[in-house]
């Protein structure tokens, strides 16, 4: 499955909009969070990027520093693409782009607790104690890049 990704800086942008709609059906409408935004603050900060396969979204994250920190959020995949590799291949184009427009040797994430496992065998690493977001379990895990 060939993927072609878009990169963008802030929020007025195709890019952002492709990325709200796929967050929104992940986050708020498949996992019924519906009582927390989905769009924030970091939202204007954030390099978006956007997976499209035959044009159409199947994928999702942004990525930003915070307190000194890269982060990746908002890390999804459409649910009638969940195969595939979808997920890894994602990873694998968050850490190449990171590595060539960011000086930081490491990335953390706020990973939901029942993804711990996907995101270890992607090299992730754990640390902390699980904690609530959004109403539901994470876990802190960072990458070496």
């Amino acid at each position: 499955m060939n993927i072609s990704y878009k990169t963008y800086l802030g929020q007025n942008n195709g890019v952002y909009k492709d990325a709200v709609k796929l967050r929104w059906a992940t986050f708020v409408v498949e996992q019924k969070c519906y009582d927390v935004p989905d769009e924030d603050e970091k939202d204007l900060i954030s390099q978006h990027v956007v997976g499209y396969y035959n044009k159409i979204p199947i994928c999702c994250a942004r990525i930003f520093v915070k307190d000194g920190f890269l982060v990746w959020g908002r890390i999804a995949v459409d649910i009638n693409f969940r195969k595939n590799n979808i997920g890894i291949k994602l990873l694998n184009f968050l850490k190449d782009f990171s590595k060539s427009n960011f000086d930081f040797d490491e990335v953390h994430i706020h990973a939901q607790y029942y993804a711990k496992h996907f995101y270890e065998r992607a090299g992730f690493e754990s640390y902390g104690d699980k904690f609530i977001e959004d109403g539901i379990e994470h876990i802190s895990m960072k990458l070496k890049l």
